[in-house]
């Protein structure tokens, strides 16, 4: 297949922290792949009452500054000829400067906190997790961690290393897919199958369903009532999948029907992926997550990068 010249750039949301560095480096190796610039952007915070801005600090310029220029040069030693440009923005939320800037972007990386196979306690920050819920573009949340081989680490599987494998060879880890076929799916079956086909990687598509409140009495009278029920979900999303297969022939792919909680089967699967997507609904509410429950569970818990795809 022939490569593809992209033209939206890939934003990174720096910090300083360990996992906003894992991100960059994790946004720098997909922007190479993409021959499309790469964004660093660092948001200063204001510290405000509910009156009034307080006083700012200069010193806090200073080290913006210091930041992205630090690695924006850690980014080029890395990739020689790689478009990189910085941005410090200022504002009293950062999560919604992020958002502006996202919306001219292709795709963006934030860090997010390790976390254990265990999956217990919360990965990402309030940042990370308002930008997923609201971002107009694909946000990809990536794991703190040194470079890893193999399958079931507690670290990120999307390294520096595995992020361009030799030609003809397939990388390190599935991208799983979790997909229903009762969503508007074309968004995110576009992104999966374009970094399946960037990284040369199979493509591991999950759904999980969970039988009605009156399954157990329709179970007892039809016996087949759970291979019906696989039977026409595997034809729905074969469905689906046809033509983007017709368009990508060169990625692998498979379907996984697992009986139990969508949010479970997916992140059984994540275990050995080096990267996890999930697909977001549009959601008008007020406050909290505007995450459906599934993506909420993955983007937390999730050992390997997840990458949050709005929805038509």
């Amino acid at each position: 297949m022939t490569t593809k010249e992209f033209t939206a750039e890939v934003l990174v949301g720096l910090d300083g922290s360990d996992g906003s560095r894992q991100a960059m480096r994790w946004g720098a190796d997909e922007a190479a792949l993409r021959h499309t610039r790469l964004h660093l952007v660092h948001v200063q915070e204001w510290p405000a009452t509910w009156s009034a801005p307080l006083p700012h600090d200069p010193q806090l310029d200073v080290w913006a500054q210091s930041l992205v220029r630090e690695q924006a040069t850690r980014v080029r030693e890395d990739h020689p000829g790689l478009n990189v440009r910085t941005t410090v923005l200022s504002g009293t939320f950062t999560a919604t400067e992020l958002g502006e800037a996202a919306a001219t972007a292709g795709l963006v990386a934030l860090g997010s906190s390790e976390v254990g196979r265990g999956g217990h306690g919360f990965a990402v920050g309030s940042v990370s997790l308002a930008v997923a819920g609201t971002a107009p573009r694909p946000v990809v949340l990536v794991r703190p961690g040194a470079p890893a081989d193999g399958v079931g680490q507690e670290i990120s599987l999307a390294t520096h290393d595995a992020a361009t494998p030799p030609a003809g060879q397939t990388a390190t880890g599935n991208i799983t897919v979790g997909l229903d076929p009762r969503d508007p799916c074309q968004a995110l079956l576009a992104f999966a199958f374009e970094e399946a086909a960037l990284h040369r990687a199979r493509l591991r598509f999950v759904h999980g369903w969970k039988p009605f409140p009156s399954y157990g009495y329709g179970g007892a009278v039809h016996g087949g009532i759970d291979e019906e029920t696989q039977t026409r979900a595997r034809t729905e999303i074969n469905g689906l999948l046809a033509p983007w297969r017709r368009q990508y022939p060169e990625v692998e792919t498979d379907v996984s029907i697992a009986k139990g909680s969508p949010a479970n089967s997916l992140m059984d699967a994540s275990l050995d992926a080096r990267l996890v997507v999930v697909g977001r609904r549009s959601r008008a509410v007020p406050v909290g997550t505007r995450l459906g429950h599934v993506a909420h569970a993955v983007v937390h818990h999730s050992p390997a990068p997840v990458a949050v795809v709005p929805l038509a």
